[in-house]
């Protein structure tokens, strides 16, 4: 992480504008992934520097412990469901294959499912 931020902090627009290429699945519209990186370029560096900086030092798994509401996870990348209940007295997530980063622009409609799912779950441990 910190490697990341030094390279955002040497060339800030360059970083971006050829990593955020990879934040998206192998059948990404390309017009998206380019507007994507486009605004995340036009972002003031200070803000997003500092922001990447405190995932470093972010301790995740106590955060997790702080959450007392159920929760659940729309993932593009592997999740270890088993690890991430160990700290959640209620997690649940699913997987979209084929997405990256940006999953609810690469497929919203599937995303919008998934989303519409977790919210029914958690609605009825609600009631």
């Amino acid at each position: 992480m910190l490697g990341f931020v030094a390279s955002l902090e040497s060339d800030f627009v360059g970083t971006l504008r050829s990593g955020v290429p990879n934040l998206f699945g192998p059948f990404a519209d390309q017009e998206l992934v380019e507007r994507i990186a486009l605004d995340m370029a036009s972002a003031p560096p200070s803000l997003s520097i500092e922001l990447e900086r405190s995932y470093a030092d972010m301790d995740f798994k106590a955060a997790i412990e702080l959450v007392a509401a159920p929760m659940r996870a729309i993932n593009a990348y592997a999740t270890n469901i088993a690890a991430n209940r160990q700290y959640s007295q209620d997690y649940e997530a699913w997987r979209m294959e084929d997405v990256g980063h940006f999953l609810m622009l690469e497929r919203p409609r599937e995303f919008n499912e998934l989303l519409k799912r977790a919210i029914s779950e958690i609605r009825s441990v609600a009631d």
